[in-house]
């Protein structure tokens, strides 16, 4: 009896992995390994002098690992710092602590407002079928087909004029908004959902609010967790807001670009705006491996088991 040849074709095909399969893998994997190569090159850059930056740029620090330059990263929490003009004080400085909590207010505020907010309009829209519902859902499409020019002008004399810029709430107000990718991620969820519970719910005299309190969204919390996690990141990365709406709440991306343009001392090195951006970078990362399972988990979109 022959024995039979090995044949990848045969291989792949017991596997269930396609050609296209294997180059999206193959280009993800490409992918992840040019982001841990800059990761990489900013820890190690973080961690050398500027003197041994300038004949050894890609390799590790010299000598053993605590013997590297790991004041670098104590310098930047003890002397980041800005100095800004507000109402009552001119050169005002900011520290890194205060940086810190401007940053989590505006991030966490605004992460949460404009996921709830989207989740909301897109919920309404793909349960109620009135005209109004397609109006919008093509205003979001064409939002993100055509760039918006000129918008900040226009946004900052509606805040001065409301009496919300240069304050945290007004940053939150701004949020207050739908358009988006994540409007048609919700809207894609909330369509592939089993109306079922919803319609037993409401014989049974449920508001429509204690429906998507009670019912939608326990469903899509997994969508809404994730969303409010990724703008989270956004926001918090987010220093062209912070500039222009409100400048007497710097945040630490705010402060990043500041002191990289402007220090003019220590802080200007390249070593130490490595040290500044992983800093920066921490809470994220602590924040992605706390809730890492959520964020990369499924996403629940059943009923309940019997």
């Amino acid at each position: 009896m022959e024995k039979e040849k090995f044949s990848w074709k045969k291989f792949f095909q017991k596997l269930e992995i396609s050609p296209f399969k294997i180059v999206g893998l193959i280009v993800l994997a490409l992918y992840a390994l040019s982001m841990l190569a800059l990761i990489y090159w900013g820890l190690t850059t973080a961690l050398k002098t500027q003197m041994e930056f300038r004949v050894n740029k890609l390799g590790l620090p010299k000598g053993m690992p605590w013997e590297w330059e790991w004041s670098n990263i104590f310098y930047v929490f003890s002397n980041f710092k800005i100095y800004i003009n507000t109402a009552t004080e001119a050169n005002k400085p900011i520290k890194f602590g205060a940086m810190l909590l401007n940053t989590v207010v505006y991030a966490g505020g605004c992460a949460v407002i404009s996921a709830v907010v989207t989740m909301v309009m897109a919920y309404m829209t793909t349960n109620f079928e009135y005209r109004m519902s397609d109006i919008i859902t093509k205003i979001v499409i064409i939002t993100m087909i055509l760039p918006i020019v000129g918008a900040y002008p226009s946004e900052m004399q509606i805040l001065k004029t409301l009496g919300l810029y240069d304050t945290r709430f007004g940053s939150w107000v701004q949020k207050f908004n739908f358009l988006g990718m994540y409007f048609l991620v919700f809207q894609a969820t909330f369509k592939s959902m089993s109306k079922e519970f919803s319609e037993a719910a409401s014989i049974d005299g449920a508001s429509e609010l204690q429906i998507l309190l009670l019912i939608v969204f326990p469903i899509v919390r997994n969508t809404l967790f994730t969303i409010i996690i990724l703008n989270f990141v956004a926001f918090w990365n987010d220093y062209q807001a912070p500039l222009l709406y409100f400048p007497s709440f710097p945040t630490l991306a705010f402060g990043l670009d500041f002191v990289t343009r402007y220090g003019g001392n220590k802080m200007s090195i390249v070593p130490m705006k490595m040290s500044g951006a992983l800093v920066i970078l921490l809470p994220i990362l602590i924040i992605f491996l706390v809730f890492r399972n959520r964020i990369l988990g499924n996403v629940t979109m059943g009923g309940v088991k019997e």
